[in-house]
Order: C-alpha cells, then sequence, then structure tokens
C-alpha cells in the first residue's frame, strides 16, 4: 500500500492526493492517530520514488521485485521466488538503462528503497499488534502479511 501511495504523492504540496481528491499530508496522518514513525517512513518513500521521477512501468517492477521477495518466512520455494524476483530486477535495470542511460545507478537506488518498504511493513505490523483484534480472528492472508515471525 506504500507503493501505491507513492504514485499519488504530490511533491510540490507533499502530500498523498486521494481518490476523491482529498490531500492528506504528514500532518493530517499523524492528527488521525497514525504513529509518527510510520507515518515518516511513508512519505519517505512517497518523496524518495517522487525524486526518481518513477513512471507506471517503474512502479509495476518495483512492486513486484518488492512482491516477490524470498526472505519471508513460512516460504517453501524460495529458490524460485529468487529467480522470479531476479527476472523483475533485471528487467527494471534493462528499463533504466534504456530510459535513463544510467540502468545501474537507478537500479541501485530503487533497491535501496526495498529496506525503506522493509521498515513500513515493520512499523505497520507493530500498529496492527494494538488492534483490539484476537489473532485467532483474523484472515490466515492478513495473519501472513502484517504478523511478524521473530524466529525467522
Amino acid at each position: 500500500m506504500a507503493i501505491r501511495a507513492s504514485r499519488c504523492y504530490e511533491p510540490t504540496s507533499k502530500a498523498i492526493v486521494l481518490a476523491n481528491g482529498t490531500p492528506l499530508t504528514m500532518e493530517n496522518m499523524i492528527a488521525a492517530g497514525q504513529p509518527q514513525e510510520y507515518t515518516e517512513l511513508v512519505f519517505k518513500l512517497c518523496e524518495d520514488l517522487a525524486k526518481l521521477g518513477s513512471d507506471n512501468a517503474e512502479y509495476a517492477l518495483f512492486t513486484a521485485i518488492a512482491i516477490f521477495s524470498s526472505d519471508r518466512g513460512g516460504l517453501q520455494n524460495r529458490d524460485l521466488i529468487e529467480e522470479i524476483q531476479k527476472m523483475y530486477v533485471d528487467a527494471l535495470n534493462e528499463y533504466e538503462s534504456k530510459k535513463r542511460c544510467r540502468g545501474g545507478s537507478a537500479l541501485a537506488k530503487y533497491l535501496l528503497l526495498l529496506m525503506d518498504l522493509r521498515n513500513i511493513s515493520v512499523e505497520h505490523s507493530k500498529m496492527l499488534t494494538v488492534l483490539p483484534i484476537p489473532e485467532s480472528n483474523m484472515p490466515n492472508v492478513v495473519k501472513d502479511i502484517y504478523i511478524q515471525d521473530d524466529d525467522v
């Protein structure tokens, strides 16, 4: 969702523009009860992707790289997932080489943003631990995405 929010980010107003046209600033999110650390991480990602001047293809490839991450717990086919992720990394590198003539440099920036995305995920998981919903009532897909397994 952070990548999706970054696509709606307006750098001049420093706001995420919602579907109904309402600008959502960092201050608005914090005032609405979002933790400051989480909010700052989301807006930093938005700003960093905006600085790169990312287009739809880059957002799509970056999203695919993030989704096909073999470092998640409970995976059975890590090698296959790494192969798929590598295809998307190679595609982004090739795209950057053709678009900007700086494939390696831009690729490195996108790959560094994956760490920021991971930090956002960790902060989001912390937020979910304070929700008044027993883990047993959560759908498995929600548990898989948001509940961190410290043993991994």
